[in-house]
């Protein structure tokens, strides 16, 4: 709705990256347009970001495009419409709650072709969830030269993982005496990349909060703990970063070769 004033805020803020990020964005006032998008588009990664909700009557959840004028998107009408794409990111709260519904929009996303789609059990928060879009967006730029993650699953996994270090951070500003610096957080963030030393990252981030705390030091169950509010459904494992198979194929040719 047009006076959703924090919800217009954030799409504003998102849209500000676009020049930089290459990305294309489209506000939508019907599902007819939502379709109309997706055709202009032939988007690979397809990003909801809206409200959402849960319907008890029919045991289904929903996508809400208007909420003043009561205009959702269904399952039905994605199935309907195929409206999809390979991979598919919803902002949006309880678009898959786990209480006993069964029909569930992401489901509908697959039934219409996505391979992988990326959803929430519980509410989120716009804010918290605007700094993950811009996150994924930005660190996508960065995978186009680098060769960070193999799969999708390994990406979206180590994005909504690392969720509670920035929540964690950004709720301690105003404890701090001192700001945790970019290259400290990015040490961390880097260190959650491996299995065997996430405990040290955290551990690293528990320090650095200590040290540089005026007080208060934020604990787990003062967070919202926004990273375990998402799920990632479908073969994310097998969507493969292009770079990453050359890089890795490249090494493993030259190996044979010898």
């Amino acid at each position: 709705s047009k006076n959703d004033k924090i919800m217009n805020d954030m799409f504003d803020l998102i849209n500000g990256y676009k020049d930089s990020h290459g990305f294309n964005s489209k506000r939508c006032s019907s599902v007819e347009e939502i379709a109309m998008a997706i055709d202009e588009f032939k988007p690979d990664l397809l990003i909801f970001d809206c409200h959402g909700g849960s319907d008890k009557n029919n045991l289904s959840s929903f996508l809400v495009i208007d909420q003043q004028k009561k205009i959702f998107l269904t399952g039905d009408d994605i199935v309907k419409y195929k409206l999809s794409a390979p991979l598919v990111f919803l902002s949006a709260c309880e678009t898959m709650p786990n209480n006993g519904y069964v029909k569930l929009i992401s489901d509908a996303f697959m039934e219409a072709g996505a391979y992988s789609v990326t959803t929430t059990f519980l509410p989120i928060e716009i804010k918290d969830a605007t700094s993950l879009i811009v996150r994924l967006l930005n660190n996508l730029v960065q995978l186009k030269s680098q060769s960070c993650h193999c799969n999708w699953l390994s990406y979206m996994s180590h994005l909504l993982r690392t969720c509670l270090i920035f929540e964690t951070i950004n709720k301690s500003r105003k404890f701090l005496t001192e700001e945790i610096t970019t290259e400290e957080i990015a040490e961390i963030v880097t260190k959650c990349m491996k299995f065997e030393l996430r405990f040290e990252a955290l551990a690293e981030l528990d320090r650095l909060l200590t040290k540089k705390s005026k007080s208060k030091k934020l604990r787990l169950i003062d967070l919202d703990n926004e990273w375990m509010m998402y799920s990632i459904i479908g073969r994310a494992d097998l969507i493969y970063f292009k770079n990453w198979l050359e890089d890795y194929r490249d090494l493993n040719f030259k190996d044979k070769r010898k």
